[in-house]
């Protein structure tokens, strides 16, 4: 039960983390640590997994697209360029085939730079209104 699917792990209030198996709907673990919530998550996947062959239900394959989830994770974390609903939503893009990893790179990035360029001019209103008082 080793299949290599992917795993998103998220701080989710103060001195907690979630872990989620992407593939696997549902499928979550929270912990105190995220090799807390990973462990957990290990747990709760063999679970899930268990479940669905007792059920005779379908077993989702890991994602040939992993390797490209986890850069886009890795780039959110590092860029912090989209919330997580807005992560979520373009992952299942990726994994759906509808987006490319290219078309979410490109796209965070715009994000990033409206961001920074909102930050900017809210930067420029207040050093104004500053003037303006004085």
């Amino acid at each position: 039960m080793s299949l290599p699917y992917s795993v998103v792990v998220e701080e989710s209030g103060e001195l907690e983390f979630s872990a989620t198996v992407v593939e696997l709907a549902g499928c979550t673990a929270q912990g105190d640590s995220e090799k807390d919530a990973r462990s957990r998550l290990k747990a709760a996947k063999e679970e899930w997994l268990r479940k669905a062959l007792d059920k005779g239900e379908e077993i989702p394959e890991p994602s040939v697209l992993n390797d490209a989830i986890e850069a886009a994770i890795k780039l959110k974390q590092a860029e912090n360029s989209a919330t997580n609903l807005e992560m979520l939503h373009i992952l299942m893009q990726i994994k759906d085939g509808k987006l490319t990893l290219d078309d979410a790179i490109k796209l965070f990035s715009h994000t990033k730079a409206q961001r920074n360029s909102s930050s900017a001019q809210a930067q420029d209103s207040s050093e104004c209104d500053e003037s303006l008082e004085k």
